[in-house]
C-alpha cells in the first residue's frame, strides 16, 4: 500500500510554489466575479490587506490588515515617516510580497495620499494609500 505522506529524499527538500488561485473581487461592483490568479490576486491581496484594519473584524486573523488608523489626526511629519513602516508591516504578511519601497507622498487638504511599489513573485506592483491627518 502506498503512503499518503512524504517519504523524504530530494523531492520533499523542494519547496512547492502554490497557486494564488482566489475569488476575483469586482470592487466596481461590489460583486464577486469568477476566479483570478498571477498578478491579478496579487493586486487584490494587497489591495484588500490595505483595506482592512487589523484587529476590527473577526473574520479576519490578528495578523492581516492595517495600522493606518493610528495615524489619524497626527502631524503631517509623523505620519510621512511612519506610513511606510505600517504599510509594509501589513503587506509583509504575505509571503508573497518581498518589498514595499519607494513611498512618494502627495499632501490634500485634510488627507495624505502615499505611492509605493510592491515587489511580488508575480513582479512589481504600483499599489497606493490615503490617510486623514
Amino acid at each position: 500500500m502506498e503512503s499518503l505522506l512524504p517519504m523524504g529524499g530530494q523531492e520533499a527538500a523542494a519547496a512547492v510554489l502554490q497557486p494564488s488561485k482566489t475569488w476575483y473581487i469586482d470592487f466596481d461592483l461590489n460583486c464577486i466575479r469568477g476566479m483570478c490568479d498571477g498578478r491579478r490576486a496579487m493586486e487584490q491581496a494587497v489591495r484588500l490587506a490595505l483595506s482592512v484594519p487589523r484587529y476590527a473584524h473577526v473574520i479576519y486573523s490578528f495578523d492581516y490588515g492595517h495600522e493606518l488608523d493610528g495615524l489619524f489626526g497626527a502631524p503631517l511629519e509623523v505620519a510621512q515617516a511612519d506610513l511606510p513602516r505600517r504599510v509594509g508591516e501589513a503587506l509583509r504578511q504575505d509571503d508573497r510580497i518581498e518589498a514595499v519601497q519607494g513611498f512618494r507622498f502627495t499632501r490634500g487638504e485634510e488627507t495624505l495620499h502615499a505611492y509605493f511599489d510592491v515587489t511580488t513573485k508575480e513582479g512589481i506592483l504600483e499599489s497606493e494609500a490615503e490617510i486623514k491627518v
